[in-house]
C-alpha cells in the first residue's frame, strides 16, 4: 500500500473512532456532549393509551452511545381496556462523521408483554444538530427506522413476523443540566395514529 493509501486510511479509522464530540447524541434528540449522561422521564399519549416511563443514556467518549428505557402502557379507562403493558428497550448509536449535523447509525431491540409479547428489532439512522446560545440550546433530529417484528399471542401457539416502518422527530431545549423537548412517532404497526411524546431530564 502506498504512503499517500496508509495516510488516508489512517486519517478516516483516525475519525471514525474519534467522532462527534460537538454533536454527540444530538441524532437521538439529546443535548449532551461526549462523556455525559442523561436520565430523563418521559410521557407518551397514543391512540388508547398513555405511557409512562423513564431514560437512561450514556454518551461515552468517542463515536458511541446506548441507552436503556422502561415504560409502563395505561388503559384509558373509557376504552373498556383493562391491560397495561410493559415495555423494555435498549438502543445503541454510533456516530459515523466528525460532522455537524449529527448522523448515527441507530439499533436495538424492544420487547412487549402480554396481552401479546412483542419482540421489535429496529435499525436505522439518526439526524439532528444542536443549536447552542449562551444558556439555551435546541436540538433538532429525526430518527427513520426499519423494525422487524415478532408477535406472539399468549397462551396460544399463534407466531407472527412482519416487516415494519417507524420514525420518530422532535425538538429538544436545553438548559444545561436541563433539557425538555417533545417529539412526533408514526409506525405501521397496527395503524397506530402518530404518537406524541413529551421527555424532561438532566445531564451529569
Amino acid at each position: 500500500m502506498s504512503r499517500p493509501c496508509r495516510t488516508a486510511l489512517l486519517a478516516v479509522t483516525a475519525l471514525l473512532f474519534t467522532a462527534g464530540a460537538a454533536a454527540a447524541q444530538a441524532c437521538l434528540g439529546i443535548p449532551s456532549r461526549d462523556g455525559q449522561i442523561a436520565l430523563a422521564g418521559a410521557y407518551t399519549r397514543m391512540n388508547d393509551f398513555d405511557a409512562v416511563g423513564g431514560e437512561f443514556h450514556v454518551d461515552v467518549s468517542g463515536p458511541a452511545s446506548f441507552g436503556f428505557a422502561y415504560s409502563r402502557d395505561f388503559a384509558r379507562a373509557s376504552t373498556g381496556d383493562a391491560d397495561d403493558v410493559n415495555s423494555f428497550e435498549a438502543r445503541l448509536a454510533y456516530e459515523l462523521f466528525l460532522v455537524d449535523p449529527s448522523v448515527c447509525a441507530v439499533a436495538g431491540v424492544r420487547y412487549l408483554d402480554a396481552p401479546v409479547e412483542r419482540l421489535g428489532v429496529p435499525v436505522g439512522f439518526g439526524f439532528g444538530k444542536t443549536l447552542r446560545g449562551d444558556r439555551l440550546s435546541a436540538t433538532l433530529y429525526g430518527l427513520p427506522q426499519y423494525v422487524w417484528l415478532r408477535q406472539d399471542l399468549i397462551g396460544t401457539d399463534d407466531v407472527e413476523t412482519s416487516n415494519e416502518f417507524m420514525a420518530e422527530a422532535g425538538v429538544t431545549l436545553g438548559f444545561l443540566p436541563f433539557f425538555v423537548g417533545g417529539a412526533v412517532v408514526v409506525s405501521t404497526m397496527d395503524d397506530d395514529d402518530a404518537r406524541f411524546r413529551l421527555r424532561a431530564g438532566f445531564l451529569f
